[in-house]
């Protein structure tokens, strides 16, 4: 499966904020405005949801390819981090909306047949593991020394990801 242009066009938006955040040394907002800035956006406010993590959210419309994007963004975002954090494991945590997206995303990045997993293998040497919160909360192969040696995404949904929040 190959990306079609405006998929292209998104990753290299992505790979453009990536240098942008680079050059302001990891520094999120700022890497943010200046990368908007120079696209000729102004009035961009960073959405800091998670101190210290980095957000980026791809907009797509309907069927227009989110989750190969996704599969493809991986390796520029863990090769773009590297930098700061050069043994730092590779995991996911990779949110979906329902139950039946859930089940499909998992299906799919499991199933050795399909372009997502065939992209993911290529991209991180086969070394890639799909787990689920069950496997996660049970330790079902998810420990400190597996996790870093492999690139590990964990599929939930948003619901479960916000069911123990205070």
């Amino acid at each position: 499966m190959e990306t079609k242009k405006y998929q292209k066009d998104v990753l290299d938006d992505l790979s453009g904020y990536l240098a942008s955040l680079s050059q302001q040394e990891g520094r999120l907002a700022p890497a943010f405005t200046r990368y908007w800035q120079n696209k000729g956006v102004l009035n961009q406010v960073y959405k800091n949801n998670v101190t210290g993590v980095p957000h980026i959210c791809v907009k797509v419309p309907t069927a227009g390819g989110k989750t190969f994007i996704a599969v493809c963004a991986l390796e520029r975002i863990f090769d773009a981090f590297s930098t700061y954090h050069p043994i730092a494991a590779k995991c996911v945590v990779w949110l979906v909306p329902s139950l039946t997206i859930l089940e499909q995303t998992v299906k799919n990045l499991n199933n050795p047949e399909h372009p997502y997993r065939q992209k993911l293998n290529v991209q991180f040497n086969g070394r890639v593991q799909i787990y689920q919160k069950a496997d996660v909360l049970q330790g079902a192969g998810f420990d400190a020394d597996t996790v870093q040696g492999q690139l590990s995404i964990v599929v939930m949904s948003f619901d479960s990801s916000q069911a123990h929040q205070s």
